[in-house]
C-alpha cells in the first residue's frame, strides 16, 4: 500500500504525504491507495469526499486571466474625482492652517471648496472629498473673520497715525 494526498480545495493528487498543497496552499488529506489493480483501501475517517473547488473567484486579480481579455486596470489615480477630493482635503487643511494671513485663506477656501464639491462624485474618496468641505468652510469662515478684523484694525491704525503724525 501507498500513500497518497489530496488537496481538499482544489484536488490535487500528489503521491506520498504532504501537509499542504504546493498549488492552491489547501490542506491535504492523507489517503492509503493499493498498488494492484485490487480493492481500494481508504481510511478517510469523518473527512467527507473531496470536491475541486477553486479556491478563487474569477474575478480576482490573483486568478490567470481568461484568453483574448484586455488586461485589468489597476490605477487608482486614474479617477479625476478622486484626485480633486484628495486635492480639496489638502487645501482645505491648508486654508484652516492659513486662516490667520488675510484673503490668502479666502483664495484658498474657495478652492478647496469647489474641488472638494467636484470630489463627492466619486465613489471611492467621498470621506476625504467630505472632509476637505468641511475644512475649506472652516477655513473660508476664519479667513473672512480675520480679513475684516485686520481690515477694521488697519483702517482704525491708519486712522490714528494720521491724525498724531503731525506730533512726531
Amino acid at each position: 500500500m501507498s500513500k497518497k494526498s489530496i488537496c481538499t480545495m482544489c484536488g490535487n493528487e500528489v503521491d506520498g504525504e504532504k501537509g499542504f498543497c504546493g498549488i492552491c496552499g489547501g490542506k491535504m488529506n492523507v489517503v492509503d491507495v493499493q498498488d494492484d489493480f485490487g480493492s481500494q483501501s481508504q481510511s478517510f475517517g469523518s473527512i467527507p469526499p473531496v470536491t475541486p473547488v477553486n479556491p478563487l473567484p474569477d474575478n480576482s486579480p490573483f486568478s490567470s486571466p481568461a484568453y483574448n481579455t484586455p488586461p485589468t486596470n489597476y490605477n487608482n489615480g486614474s479617477d479625476p474625482n478622486r484626485t480633486a477630493a484628495i486635492a480639496g482635503m489638502v487645501i482645505g487643511i491648508v486654508s484652516v492652517v492659513l486662516c490667520c494671513v488675510p484673503y490668502l485663506s479666502i483664495a484658498l477656501g474657495i478652492t478647496g471648496l469647489i474641488l472638494s464639491v467636484k470630489g463627492m462624485k466619486s465613489t471611492t474618496a467621498r470621506g476625504m472629498a467630505i472632509a476637505g468641505l468641511v475644512c475649506s468652510i472652516v477655513g473660508l469662515a476664519l479667513g473672512v473673520i480675520y480679513s475684516i478684523y485686520w481690515s477694521i484694525v488697519g483702517c482704525v491704525a491708519c486712522d490714528s497715525y494720521n491724525r498724531y503724525s503731525r506730533y512726531f
